[in-house]
């Protein structure tokens, strides 16, 4: 199962406790998926990396469900934040936390690597890699290709890829990052030719999940939709079958702070919430919502009439849940429903599902 953003901050400890809220919802999601083989956390675990208090209360919340299986983790940019950014920066912080492995050993904010289950193989990347050149390093790409084709040869059937800065979501970053935007054409060039399955992503706090995408160079976001055929399963789930492209997925947030969806509102919106998308326009905008088969926002919309974010108090919370038997891939999104500092009864409701079948 994946779970993303608890992004526990401390001076919310005592009023809007996001490790709180973070725990309960790895609790329903182990609860739903009780044979969960392990947990993929898509990063911004904490607030401030440097903060310790974070960690130790992230930690204390958690730790008996984190105990209970393998816990992956893709370093989110607040995994790399500092409280003074005048300050000299402090890289390490995620891995002193986190026991991953570092490969090439390269620690930036986090560190990138890969594994297997069974016939999955599962590429953790690190979007804070690179300071310069964009959100991933040339090494990092170099060694991405690598070791997908090296899983391929020996008889990966699957292919899922994680990280925290999306490509693609319903909200303001995926479009707004520049270090995201420098290398969305080389990252999604890669993520086609390596025939990546899915693409798990964190950092936009919104429900989002893409038709299957191929590259492209002829638009601005480097996606096209592949036209791919659609069958129902026996389990009355509609699967896309022997897909090309790569379904990205982003199950909103398991902490309180809520964005918009981003790209739902009207132009006047998008150019004026926030700076740096000016260059949409309407045309654009309807072609990136087509990439999208499922989305938005979960929250109420009136803490959004005039910001693409709201003042960290949602209780809906999310997560997905991944099952690979055989040939077949079926994806199932949650939202966690209920006032949990107020000791209203959690409930959890499916919301959303679709699968991947392949000959």
């Amino acid at each position: 199962m994946q779970y993303t953003d608890t992004q526990n901050a401390f001076w919310n400890e005592h009023t809007r406790n996001e490790a709180a809220f973070g725990a309960d919802t790895l609790k329903q999601a182990l609860d739903t998926a009780d044979e969960a083989a392990f947990v993929l956390h898509t990063g911004d675990l904490v607030e401030t990396e440097e903060v310790e208090d974070e960690w130790v209360d992230l930690f204390e919340k958690s730790e008996e469900h984190w105990l209970q299986q393998p816990l992956a983790v893709a370093a989110g940019n607040h995994d790399d934040n500092v409280l003074n950014h005048g300050d000299m920066p402090v890289y390490g912080k995620f891995n002193e936390h986190i026991n991953v492995p570092v490969t090439n050993d390269h620690i930036s904010g986090g560190s990138y690597y890969s594994f297997d289950y069974n016939k999955v193989h599962v590429v953790v990347a690190n979007t804070n890699d690179n300071r310069e050149y964009g959100a991933l390093g040339e090494q990092q790409l170099a060694w991405m290709e690598e070791d997908i084709r090296k899983a391929r040869e020996n008889g990966a059937e699957w292919i899922v890829l994680a990280y925290h800065k999306p490509l693609f979501s319903k909200s303001y970053h995926s479009l707004g990052d520049k270090d995201v935007q420098a290398v969305r054409e080389d990252f999604m060039r890669l993520i086609d030719d390596l025939d990546v399955d899915l693409a798990l992503q964190g950092h936009d706090h919104v429900l989002s999940r893409t038709k299957p995408l191929t590259f492209t160079e002829e638009n601005d976001f480097n996606a096209e939709v592949e036209q791919t055929e659609v069958v129902l399963g026996d389990d009355n789930v509609e699967y896309y079958k022997n897909p090309e492209g790569t379904v990205f997925v982003l199950p909103n947030t398991a902490g309180t702070k809520a964005y918009a969806d981003y790209y739902g509102r009207s132009l006047d919106f998008i150019h004026e919430a926030r700076s740096g998308l000016e260059w949409l326009d309407q045309q654009q905008v309807d072609y990136y919502n087509n990439l999208f088969a499922f989305g938005g926002q979960p929250q109420k919309d009136s803490v959004f009439a005039d910001s693409y974010s709201n003042n960290r108090d949602s209780a809906v919370q999310s997560f997905a849940v991944y099952t690979v038997d055989g040939n077949r891939l079926e994806v199932e999104m949650y939202q966690v429903y209920g006032e949990l500092l107020e000791g209203e009864e959690r409930v959890v409701e499916k919301i959303h599902e679709f699968g991947i079948i392949k000959d």
